[in-house]
């Protein structure tokens, strides 16, 4: 099982020692990373039951394909059993299913392969149950990755010098900083300060 390190520094610029006691939410963060380890152990039976969607991890031979899938199909719904229409009906989809995705998608991965079938409706209608719990797992963390980026980026907006900067505005630099261009040459800045200046009335001064 992968162990999470936390990691402490000091804040640049900071007047503070930079001991553990200066960190007012150490003990937050401390539980976090450890429900995030706990949570997210390489070894969790979900994971390997998501190979059921992810047709290039299926076997070669016909029959333990179908002993496989069976195997893969049981555990997911011993966890999300409850959000489907019935067991029995998904045990029903199960072979028709794992020979649409062999047969078209063979060399595909989970995410590959989701993204061709989410919007088929054909998919939907004909294997109603499997299609949900595909798009259960679809969105169940399976990564630290993305809190640990969330952690990072936080960090390098909130510094000491920002402290008083309140949570909407944190929320939104930290979405520019997630989701947009990766270096400031890749903003459009005339179509940025044209938004921006026509959100209100503002006094503009250039200098000539």
């Amino acid at each position: 099982m992968h162990v999470h390190m936390l990691r402490f520094y000091k804040i640049e610029g900071s007047s503070r020692g930079g001991s553990f006691e200066d960190c007012m939410h150490l003990e937050l963060v401390i539980k976090v990373v450890k429900n995030l380890t706990t949570r997210m152990q390489e070894d969790m039976p979900i994971l390997e039951a998501c190979k059921l969607f992810s047709p290039k991890h299926y076997p070669s031979e016909e029959l333990l394909l179908e002993a496989r899938s069976k195997q893969w199909l049981l555990q997911v719904l011993r966890q999300y059993g409850s959000l489907v229409e019935s067991v029995e009906k998904c045990m029903g989809e199960l072979d028709s299913f794992t020979t649409v995705l062999s047969s078209n998608f063979k060399h595909k991965s989970f995410r590959d392969a989701w993204e061709v079938c989410r919007d088929d409706i054909i998919m939907h209608d004909s294997f109603p149950n499997l299609m949900k719990l595909w798009e259960i797992l679809s969105v169940v963390p399976v990564s630290t990755a993305a809190a640990e980026r969330g952690f990072s980026c936080q960090n390098n907006i909130k510094s000491a010098h920002r402290t008083s900067m309140n949570t909407t505005t944190l929320e939104n630099y930290m979405f520019i900083g997630l989701n947009g261009p990766e270096t400031t040459s890749d903003v459009p800045w005339d179509d940025v300060f044209s938004l921006w200046s026509k959100k209100k009335r503002r006094f503009i001064n250039v200098a000539t």
